[in-house]
């Protein structure tokens, strides 16, 4: 999800309705027995995801010449369009929505359920997604076009040099680990603790994984969390710049040898391997203590069927979206998009081929939706939590005060 938090940081500031122009109706068009599905996404053509859902439409048109899917990219304010176009009925046969927004697409109520238990997939995909998108009469609104999750991302090198042989596992390992591998000019690790929804997002594997909850800020899970990440800071495994950081810049500070290791994702494969004279290896997130139980957040975008007034494209769109998980095309488009496949039947065919996978399909097995339990109340937590961790990092306040603030942020709204 390298934009993934980006796009979801756009909404946090608000998430109120945008008003365009009224229409009757939305979606594409037919004639001739030839119909134009509308499609809207968040990502611009000339990115490699962009490439990727462009190949995905251009086979299926191969396959079915009477059906042509045009991809309109909307990089910025994507929710905001598509409430807009919510309330006037003009909304597009395909939206491809980024996970931490489907609950709020969904509650306008302008989604089609979509019948996977007829396709005979309706136990095909990891259980976390399936949460995220499944209502609680059992409704499916949506269907996640693959995943991403968060790894630690490392400089091999810098680990010989370094005397390290074994990836650490553990939090005191990782914390003594970081210490051998910052020296002048190089931190030991670089996260992303800017607040604009990375920092709540690179937060969650840690804060979850040691028994913190979303709804409750304060709870012991979350100040645990938060005391360590603010502790390399303060023994200089980490900078204080990453308050200032997202996934890019941790991204290319590998890629320039100014840190050893990252929390970063798959989407970042094809710029690390484009450096030559860097040699990289990835493994899980530790866990506090030998023997816990990692839990990651769900990464990655979810394609939903509005509904449009337009029988013969409504089903069109949904012949679209059940033949785009045939496995051989589902494996092949996440492939193109650096994505795992959220489909596990196709986890052995994507770890072969891209062995770097294994760090976070083995992560996955546990993943989480990160609106499962907030829903459309996300956007406000996200906010609250993400101004905690910039003040706990910052020294501004104890991890415990800056949560109890945040909670009491949260609570209020």
């Amino acid at each position: 999800m390298n934009k993934s938090q980006l796009a979801f940081g756009a909404i946090i500031a608000s998430s109120a309705l945008i008003l365009v122009g009224c229409s009757s109706s939305g979606g594409g068009s037919s004639s001739g027995g030839k119909i134009t599905l509308q499609e809207i996404d968040d990502y611009i053509p000339a990115s490699p995801q962009g490439v990727a859902i462009d190949w995905l439409f251009s086979q299926y048109h191969k396959a079915f010449p009477n059906i042509t899917i045009k991809k309109t990219g909307i990089p910025a304010n994507e929710l905001q369009k598509l409430q807009a176009q919510a309330t006037t009925n003009s909304l597009p046969d395909i939206a491809m929505i980024d996970n931490p927004n489907y609950p709020i697409l969904a509650a306008t109520g302008k989604l089609r359920s979509i019948p996977l238990a007829s396709w005979g997939l309706q136990n095909a995909y990891i259980k976390g997604a399936q949460q995220v998108v499944t209502d609680k009469q059992g409704n499916v609104g949506g269907v996640f076009i693959g995943t991403n999750t968060l790894a630690v991302l490392y400089n091999k090198d810098m680990f010989a040099k370094a005397g390290i042989t074994t990836p650490p596992t553990t939090w005191d390992e990782f914390l003594a680990d970081g210490k051998k591998l910052a020296t002048p000019g190089v931190t030991g690790f670089m996260f992303s603790a800017q607040n604009n929804g990375c920092s709540a997002w690179q937060f969650n594997p840690w804060q979850w994984t040691a028994g913190g909850t979303d709804t409750t800020l304060t709870d012991p899970g979350n100040v645990k969390a938060l005391s360590f990440l603010t502790s390399l800071v303060q023994q200089g495994v980490s900078s204080k710049d990453v308050v200032n950081q997202c996934q890019d810049q941790g991204m290319n500070a590998l890629v320039q040898g100014q840190t050893a290791m990252i929390e970063n994702g798959p989407w970042s494969f094809s710029t690390l391997n484009a450096a030559s004279n860097l040699k990289w290896g990835s493994f899980p997130i530790p866990v506090p203590t030998a023997g816990d139980k990692l839990i990651v957040p769900l990464g990655g975008e979810v394609w939903t069927l509005p509904k449009t007034g337009s029988t013969a494209n409504e089903k069109a769109a949904e012949d679209f979206l059940k033949w785009s998980q045939t496995p051989a095309i589902l494996q092949e488009f996440d492939s193109k998009l650096g994505y795992v496949p959220v489909m596990t039947s196709l986890w052995p065919a994507a770890e072969k081929a891209n062995p770097a996978m294994t760090s976070f399909i083995d992560s996955l097995k546990f993943a989480r939706g990160r609106t499962t339990l907030l829903g459309t109340k996300t956007p406000s937590q996200v906010a609250a939590l993400g101004t905690a961790i910039q003040q706990s990092i910052l020294g501004q306040d104890s991890p415990k005060v800056a949560l109890t603030s945040a909670q009491t942020q949260f609570s209020s709204q």
